[in-house]
């Protein structure tokens, strides 16, 4: 929200040509420390860039103690802000609890995190060149890329180019959404894992999709689920709104779902006989007066929703899997029970 109100302020004066922003060392070596642990690529480890118009960061080469020695010499004041006390933020943790321990081994971090982000910064500008190179060479197949060619680059390309393939489709009207290192991972293991075809669900609304060879980023092909709209589930991984992927195979009389989203950290999976199974599966959302029948008992969807803590926000999406018979088995709730005559 800050920096959309500065971008603002740039647009309304073009005599303004950059925004200089307050970032310093100290929060460089908690930016680099806190990606670290979510595990965060080498683009994360770099950290944040001195220059990266309109925005400069003249003072990442500085600790925060520097600058206030600094503003106490000169008689500068100063705003804190009040909420950067609280512990409950990862970040105000990091930054209280934990960056202050790092003095035992190192007297000056920011200076030992300063030249380690220096030192990649060119590493990683020479793999964006050669990226750049291996995306313009990609072969054009309709609205995406050829999909072998991208299996025959190196890993490190291959996902410096997934990455730019998703800036490339991305809403423009939407509010901007970086995808993930691990929505690039598992895209680039899709792409390699031998199948056919897939349709995997990524910030900003979008999709990997693999169809016929051709791999791009694109809508979904149902753009939004209407309240009680079936939608088929062939095999295969199946894109769906709110940003979940419901996963069909089959082996032998055994069907195996696995219902997953990035967005709300699940990751459901269940084996059902096809002996239960009454004609072809279908996914829907939830529909007032939702119910079906398991351990001896016919259930209220909302009354289990309600029991199990289901986030609300969840609600609207979670997929509920259908089949003619009716609802067959919603994620984390056990399967129906077996309705069909022997």
């Amino acid at each position: 929200m800050r920096y959309r109100a500065l971008h603002g302020v740039l647009a309304e004066h073009p005599e303004l040509s950059c925004i200089a922003t307050a970032h310093h060392a100290t929060d460089q070596l908690e930016t680099v420390v806190f990606q670290m642990l979510r595990g965060g690529g080498l683009r994360a480890v770099v950290g944040m860039t001195p220059v990266r118009l309109p925005l400069v960061r003249p003072l990442l080469c500085m600790s925060r103690r520097e600058i206030e020695a600094a503003l106490s010499e000169t008689g500068i004041s100063f705003v804190t802000d009040t909420t950067n006390a609280d512990v409950g933020y990862t970040r105000n943790y990091l930054r209280r609890e934990i960056l202050p321990r790092l003095l035992r081994v190192n007297r000056e971090p920011e200076r030992a995190v300063f030249r380690m982000s220096e030192a990649l910064s060119h590493d990683v500008s020479l793999l964006d060149d050669l990226a750049r190179a291996a995306r313009q060479a990609a072969p054009v197949c309709g609205d995406g890329v050829d999909a072998a060619y991208l299996v025959s680059l190196h890993e490190a390309m291959r996902r410096r180019v997934l990455v730019m393939l998703y800036e490339e489709q991305r809403s423009a009207d939407a509010a901007h959404i970086p995808i993930e290192h691990t929505h690039i991972v598992s895209v680039s293991r899709l792409l390699c894992s031998g199948r056919s075809s897939f349709s995997y669900a990524v910030p900003n609304r979008l999709f990997a999709v693999l169809r016929d060879g051709v791999f791009s980023f694109r809508r979904a092909p149902i753009s939004e689920m209407v309240e009680g709209t079936p939608v088929p589930l062939p095999e295969g991984d199946n894109a769906l709104p709110g940003g979940f992927v419901l996963n069909v195979r089959r082996e032998g009389t055994a069907l195996f779902l696995r219902c997953s989203s990035f967005f709300h950290k699940i990751d459901i999976g269940i084996a059902i006989s096809s002996d239960i199974i009454n004609g072809e599966l279908y996914a829907r959302t939830r529909m007032p007066q939702d119910s079906y029948r398991f351990r001896g008992h016919t259930h209220s969807l909302k009354k289990m929703y309600n029991e199990a803590k289901i986030p609300l926000a969840v609600r609207p999406y979670l997929p509920i899997v259908c089949d003619q018979s009716g609802i067959l088995w919603v994620p984390f709730f056990p399967i129906r029970e077996n309705l069909r005559e022997d």
